[in-house]
């Protein structure tokens, strides 16, 4: 057994050390509750950087009509370009297909819950505010559709208007283009 003064020793050396670890724990804490504080009042400052929408970009939501497979597939950060198909005025009417835009990145997707099909998924796109005003024409007038890329496809090319007469009214001498890829 130790002697007293080793005992008074040993219990200073535990003190001391309970001492220095508490203040330690307590200084530990007290920053991150200081820097927890100053992250919410700074996204407080600026919502838009805490909804994870890059500046100058608009979040705009567009509900999906024919691509009910392509909507399965996608997750926020894909890519893909937005069609909108349309009726034309005329005698006899027709339909056309326009490309809106390209290389949209994806926000969220929503094609329902489990079980639940919903009349149109709604994806919620990334777009430039002309993007995103075009983006809400279409939605309201035609029926939209999405084209998922490659992770690796970023080339934005001049898209014409496409309309179904020019699909079916094809020469006797041609052959269809999907013939013709076999």
């Amino acid at each position: 057994m130790g002697t007293r003064k080793e005992l008074f020793t040993l219990l200073g050396v535990a003190a001391a050390v309970a001492v220095l670890s508490t203040g330690l724990f307590y200084g530990l804490v007290v920053n991150r509750l200081q820097e927890s504080a100053e992250t919410a009042e700074a996204q407080a400052e600026r919502p838009g950087d805490a909804l994870g929408i890059p500046s100058g970009m608009r979040a705009v939501s567009v509900h999906v009509v024919d691509s009910s497979g392509v909507v399965r597939l996608l997750r926020p950060g894909h890519r893909v370009d937005v069609q909108m198909v349309y009726s034309l005025a005329g005698n006899p009417p027709g339909t056309a297909l326009r490309t809106v835009a390209q290389n949209l990145e994806v926000f969220r997707s929503d094609d329902g819950a489990p079980g639940e099909r919903p009349s149109a998924p709604v994806v919620t796109l990334l777009a430039r505010p002309d993007e995103a005003d075009a983006l809400g024409l279409a939605d309201t007038a035609a029926r939209i559709r999405l084209l998922l890329r490659h992770p690796k496809d970023a080339e934005i090319s001049e898209r014409k208007s496409l309309e179904l007469t020019a699909l079916t009214a094809a020469r006797p001498d041609e052959k269809p283009a999907a013939a013709a890829r076999r």
